[in-house]
């Protein structure tokens, strides 16, 4: 299956075959318009692409009409409680922003949850105004908050509409909290830059499409089809889930498209 298959930018996670960031690059630089650069360091593991890994994916992005959807890792508490703890999360995600700063980002994707405080107080606000100005101020592409599992989506609505950064939509953390992302996109749609779509049962996470409620996952593609949204829209699976999720949405989207048509034919 071709790129350009559907209308919106089609993502995938940077880990769905065997191998580091540039081996998946290659490996899926004919089937997606966006990879997920999922960073990380575990201290044991560290996953942040050296000079020659920039270099390489930039070539590759720049041959292939690819662009990264960078996401700073999840262990970076931007808003901790301790301004220690702040200052060196930011000071390490500005780092990275610099390092990845050649690459064609179509977005820079952060959580903000972490320490003591929740988000929608105002002392997280507060500390959230602060990490996303100095990131900002250095970030090649648009900064978008992701929605969490453990808070409501509306929680980090404050923060983005006054610093003016977008939303990565994760339609699966929505799913798992037996939200409705449709109505969320009625008040978001003008802001949202990224989804992470993914299904979400009741034991475990970022499971494939053909775990999702069928229903669900028709109503949300419908919408993203009719409303011509164009943003990247990113199957969050890894390894062998992300060949069965784009299967399944191809299916639904040729669908979605036929009855379309039959109805205007009508």
């Amino acid at each position: 299956m071709s790129k350009r298959r559907f209308p919106f930018r089609l993502g995938s996670t940077s880990y769905v075959v065997p191998g580091d960031l540039v081996e998946n690059a290659h490996a899926l630089r004919h089937v997606v318009d966006d990879i997920e650069l999922v960073l990380f360091d575990t201290g044991r593991l560290c996953n942040y692409p050296t000079p020659g890994e920039v270099r390489a994916l930039a070539r590759i992005a720049a041959e292939h009409d690819l662009t990264f959807s960078l996401h700073l890792p999840t262990h970076l508490a931007l808003v901790h409680h301790q301004a220690a703890v702040r200052r060196e999360a930011v000071g390490e995600a500005v780092a990275l922003l610099r390092r990845c700063a050649a690459l064609p980002l179509s977005a820079v994707v952060v959580h903000l949850d972490g320490g003591a405080a929740t988000p929608g107080t105002a002392a997280w606000q507060a500390w959230a105004y602060e990490a996303l100005a100095a990131l900002r101020a250095v970030a090649p592409a648009p900064i978008c908050v992701e929605n969490v599992e453990r808070y409501a989506c509306e929680a980090f609505t404050p923060v983005v509409e006054t610093c003016g950064v977008a939303y990565c939509l994760d339609v699966g953390h929505v799913w798992k909290q037996g939200g409705d992302p449709l109505a969320l996109l009625r008040r978001m749609w003008p802001r949202v830059r990224v989804m992470h779509v993914h299904a979400a049962p009741p034991e475990g996470d970022h499971a494939p499409l053909d775990k999702a409620d069928a229903h669900a996952l028709r109503r949300l593609v419908r919408r993203v089809l009719r409303h011509g949204w164009r943003g990247v829209f990113t199957l969050e699976v890894y390894e062998d889930d992300f060949w069965v999720s784009r299967d399944v949405l191809a299916r639904m989207v040729a669908q979605i498209r036929a009855e379309d048509l039959m109805e205007e034919e009508a």
